[in-house]
């Protein structure tokens, strides 16, 4: 009896094709424009497939898959477009799928594939490991050549107004329907702002030349259609989660995020110290760094870490671990869980863990009992309601905030009011006068200006070549080399944001 394949490599492509199928984006049923050149082309596109039926329906699903299609082909030509063939899995009637797409998806891609536009591989399921993947669908040369000619570009691509900004997700983590509401309706009309503004703001890594790979397996598309941001909330209440979702920045290495630029400026990171054991300390009444003689993570060596910052690292997510955990039993098991493949943390034994665990309950006494008490989502609800505060600030003043959670990137020069605004906003909704602890990711804007001023007026020519590298490392973060690709997408940015104002101004008030 055949083998079922584990994954494309074990099917009869060969290596080398079954890297290009792994290389792949789902499809994006979300992907909308009602630009009039876009409705030409799909016109174009529907008259080579000789269909019948409802005309109108038809279009409108073949409209949702050729852009989405030409969105990863402008992005990257190899980028494949995985998308299911189960007709279960097109919830037509769902209030998170404006569009209405159903399975007739499905026949637009078999079209599209008879008239010779796509290619497709199928996929598979390996019944044994209970490992599947799904379908794979590329444009051919001759649906590129439309794709080159077309005379819109990817910036005149985006989402259907209508689409949610909020997320309901049960205990199996799947989106439920819910009621719409005054509070719903009204952290929608803000998250809408908020897109938008993000929508006509460049944000890009000036050290680019692509789409980002990362360990995490699936392909971050960091371009300026990778943007669009939704809260999420869990376990089918709006009590818990709701953390802010979707931006490529939150999905970019930690290390790279410092070269993200936004309108072409420098930016500067500013994150909250500890938030989620501060929030704990601030829900009993106290002043975390006060109630500490020591940092949150510092503790004693122990019998297989002795390196004081890998000690802390450690300590560090064995801490968040014991407040996501639903009991301290479970900890070990989670906490390796979380590990990379063949890392040493992965093969530590439960004993070893909770030489950790116990150093940690002792340092954090006042919030012991929440440990292992799953207390984190409750806490991933405050932290949201903090960052949303931050958000709305910031979109009033039409300055654009990146969110990763418990940090946010704004252009330098407006990380001294990011840090006001981190700490109101800490204050209002933990309802104490308690500070949070700040910490920069970078040099601030100060900083920069500052020593570049000290390089002029200070010095007075005195040669020094320790001086002279420092002094080279100021100007290499205040002025950071783009590359030619960076160079390419702002220019065609700009083109569009020219082009978008003059239609804006020709249409009657």
């Amino acid at each position: 009896m055949k083998k079922e394949p584990d994954d494309w490599y074990d099917t009869d492509l060969g290596e080398a094709e079954g890297m290009a199928l792994r290389h792949s984006k789902r499809l994006d049923v979300h992907t909308w424009s009602e630009h009039p050149e876009v409705n030409g082309f799909v016109d174009e596109i529907y008259a080579q497939l000789k269909v019948s039926g409802n005309e109108n329906i038809r279009k409108k699903h073949l409209k949702v898959v050729l852009l989405d299609l030409y969105l990863n082909w402008s992005s990257d030509p190899t980028l494949r477009t995985s998308f299911p063939r189960s007709p279960n899995e097109y919830g037509a009637s769902s209030i998170y799928n404006e569009l209405n797409i159903s399975r007739l998806t499905i026949d637009v891609v078999d079209w599209l594939s008879e008239a010779q536009l796509v290619e497709l591989k199928n996929g598979f399921f390996n019944k044994q490991t209970g490992k599947g993947f799904l379908s794979r669908m590329w444009p051919t040369d001759r649906l590129i050549k439309h794709f080159e000619q077309a005379r819109f570009s990817a910036y005149d691509l985006g989402y259907h107004q209508d689409r949610l900004v909020i997320e309901l997700r049960n205990e199996e983590k799947e989106a439920i329907e819910f009621e719409a509401s005054g509070e719903t309706d009204a952290m929608s009309a803000a998250l809408n702002a908020y897109n938008t503004l993000l929508n006509r703001t460049f944000i890009l890594l000036h050290s680019a030349e692509g789409n980002i790979a990362t360990n995490q397996g699936p392909i971050v598309l960091a371009k300026q259609q990778g943007k669009f941001t939704r809260r999420v909330f869990s376990r089918s209440s709006f009590q818990l989660g709701g953390r802010f979702y979707g931006g490529w920045w939150q999905r970019c290495p930690s290390e790279l995020r410092a070269n993200i630029l936004i309108d072409d400026k420098i930016t500067a990171e500013v994150d909250f110290g500890s938030l989620h054991p501060n929030l704990l300390y601030a829900r009993l009444g106290l002043d975390m760094w006060e109630a500490l003689s020591v940092e949150p993570y510092q503790i004693e060596p122990v019998s297989f870490e002795s390196n004081p910052s890998q000690l802390r690292l450690l300590a560090k997510q064995l801490l968040l671990t014991m407040l996501n955990a639903p009991d301290m039993n479970s900890i070990p098991a989670a906490f390796r869980h979380n590990q990379g493949p063949g890392t040493e943390w992965k093969k530590l034994t439960d004993e070893e863990v909770f030489e950790v665990t116990d150093q940690l309950i002792e340092l954090h006494e006042p919030i012991a009992a929440s440990f292992g008490s799953d207390v984190g989502i409750e806490l991933q609800f405050l932290d949201s309601q903090i960052a949303a505060e931050i958000v709305d600030y910031f979109t009033l003043l039409s300055v654009p905030v990146l969110v990763i959670h418990d940090s946010f990137i704004v252009p330098q020069g407006w990380e001294v009011e990011l840090e006001l605004v981190m700490e109101t906003s800490f204050k209002k909704i933990t309802g104490t006068d308690f500070a949070s602890k700040l910490k920069y990711s970078k040099m601030t804007y100060d900083d920069v200006m500052n020593e570049l001023v000290d390089r002029y007026n200070v010095r007075h020519g005195v040669n020094s070549d320790e001086e002279d590298e420092a002094d080279m490392e100021i100007y290499r973060v205040a002025h950071p080399v783009r590359t030619d690709w960076y160079a390419n997408e702002l220019q065609s940015f700009r083109a569009w944001q020219i082009t978008l104002e003059i239609e804006e101004e020709a249409e009657p008030t």
